[in-house]
């Protein structure tokens, strides 16, 4: 049986509760931008690891487990989290945090999540969703990629699968019911077109969706930081229980890391407009500040909160780092990795 640990999920849950009733977020068209996406993590492998999830390869089965985060892109917060077996498919992952995301947030997915079912589940839950699907995804997309039109209206009937999934979670349709769902043809710089689907009205242009996916990247990104910079793969011991402890441990510390540059900001914002230059915080330093005051934190009383803040803060804007222009970032070496999200270290300057 699973491991539980309510405390630390209840925290983490506070802790973007509390961003979200402290700061102003950020909005397109006044909506959130949640990317959701999945990273395999392995574990430490004993028998009791092995309860929370495996992998089997050619010789051997190993603890390994699937985390699914939404990741508000705009504000870089993380806003749900579950974990689950490796085993699992993305789509089945998220579908138990589908009913309870709220109605003013613009769910984004990759080709990982594609099916009937999650347009049906947003629609159920009256919740928005951009969802990228394949060319050759069903009948209604491959008719509409031949077509000449770039943005239409399906009504296409459920399939066998998708009405078996929705009796599974007890929503109880007819074979004949259907789904509606727009589709819209996004062409890449490459030259290459790709298809979005979404419930989003036609306010929100081609162009509008093509920005709200381009954002998606930023979950890609946030796994690659947590794994990297906040090392969410090291754990503290080999019990399901401190394995689930440290995963949330990792988010709440992200999200704090969060708040506490977000209150920064307006300092930022007076210090780039004297030295007339336009500076950002480095986000290495601040995790590591974060880290550091972390436990005074956890441990003091409420009423030195603030205290401990302005100190952490004060840290962090005497470490900003010049905005650099952009440029063409060289080609990375390809890595042979059992994990995704792992990047190839810069020993020497100058790359």
């Amino acid at each position: 049986m699973k491991v539980k640990n309510i405390f630390y999920s209840s925290f983490f849950e506070q802790t973007y509760q509390a961003f979200y009733q402290h700061a102003s977020p950020k909005l397109l068209k006044n909506y959130r931008l949640w990317a959701c996406d999945t990273t395999v993590q392995k574990l430490p492998d004993n028998d009791d690891t092995q309860k929370l999830g495996t992998h089997t390869n050619q010789s051997k089965t190993v603890a390994s487990i699937k985390i699914l985060t939404y990741f508000d892109m705009l504000n870089q917060v993380i806003a749900r989290a579950s974990i689950g077996d490796k085993q699992q498919a993305d789509l089945r992952c998220a579908q138990s945090l589908i009913h309870g995301i709220p109605n003013d947030v613009i769910s984004v997915y990759d080709r990982g999540f594609a099916s009937q079912l999650l347009p049906f589940l947003h629609n159920h839950f009256m919740s928005k969703y951009v969802l990228r699907v394949s060319t050759t995804f069903s009948n209604s997309v491959i008719a509409f990629m031949a077509s000449d039109y770039t943005n239409i209206t399906v009504n296409e009937q459920l399939t066998q699968k998708c009405f078996w999934e929705l009796a599974k979670l007890g929503i109880r349709k007819s074979q004949h019911d259907t789904i509606t769902f727009r589709l819209v043809k996004v062409v890449l710089s490459t030259g290459e077109t790709e298809v979005l689907m979404t419930n989003l009205e036609d306010s929100f242009t081609i162009e509008d969706l093509d920005v709200i996916y381009q954002n998606r990247w930023g979950v890609e990104t946030s796994y690659n930081y947590l794994k990297n910079t906040w090392m969410l793969g090291t754990f503290s011991g080999y019990s399901q229980k401190v394995i689930i402890q440290d995963i949330y441990c990792v988010l709440i510390a992200y999200n704090l890391q969060t708040i506490m540059q977000y209150d920064c900001l307006p300092d930022l914002a007076a210090i780039n407009q004297k030295r007339k230059r336009e500076y950002k915080i480095n986000r290495n330093i601040s995790a590591g500040t974060t880290r550091a005051y972390l436990k005074d934190l956890m441990l003091d009383v409420s009423d030195t909160w603030v205290l401990i803040m302005q100190k952490a803060q004060k840290i962090i804007l005497k470490s900003l780092e010049k905005v650099k222009p952009t440029f063409k970032e060289r080609q990375r070496k390809l890595l042979r990795c059992n994990d995704r999200h792992q990047t190839e270290l810069n020993y020497k300057r100058g790359f």
